[in-house]
């Protein structure tokens, strides 16, 4: 969970296997600041050997590269998900009126979650996770 995070931009939807939305009061019991609510990007859990790259460019200076490993022991008991992603995104002047609709955008991010097993009911489970992202809008357009 990306606690006090209000840029969700910056947030790397590689690896994301499913989005839990908790609405309401409620959610304070799950993060103390969420006095309206939480989304939280759960993590993909490894379920077998393998690596997913992605790179994709767009128009305006769009481009984004992202990678998911995921790794699982023989005895299945220790499992780990990398996910790595930059993604960017120039400014643009959409209507020529010399005022850039769009900033520039850079979001650079790496997340690490490793699971052991302890027994048949119990495990522990460490997430690591590092997120940057810049955001720059000159008034000028450029």
């Amino acid at each position: 969970m990306m606690s006090g995070f209000y840029g969700l931009d910056a947030a790397a939807p590689a690896g994301i296997e499913n989005i839990e939305i908790a609405r309401g009061a409620g959610a304070f019991l799950i993060a103390s600041e969420a006095i309206g609510g939480i989304i939280n990007p759960v993590t993909l859990e490894a379920r077998e050997n393998a690596v997913d790259i992605d790179l994709f460019e767009d128009e305006n200076g769009y481009q984004k590269a992202s990678l998911v490993a995921t790794g699982i022991t023989s005895s299945e008991a220790i499992r780990a998900t990398l996910i790595a992603q930059y993604d960017n995104r120039d400014q643009f002047d959409d209507n020529s009126n010399g005022i850039s609709e769009n900033p520039k955008l850079e979001n650079t991010s790496y997340t690490l979650c490793v699971s052991q097993d302890l027994g048949n009911s119990d495990n522990v489970v460490a997430h690591l996770n590092r997120t940057a992202s810049e955001i720059f809008d000159d008034p000028t357009g450029f």
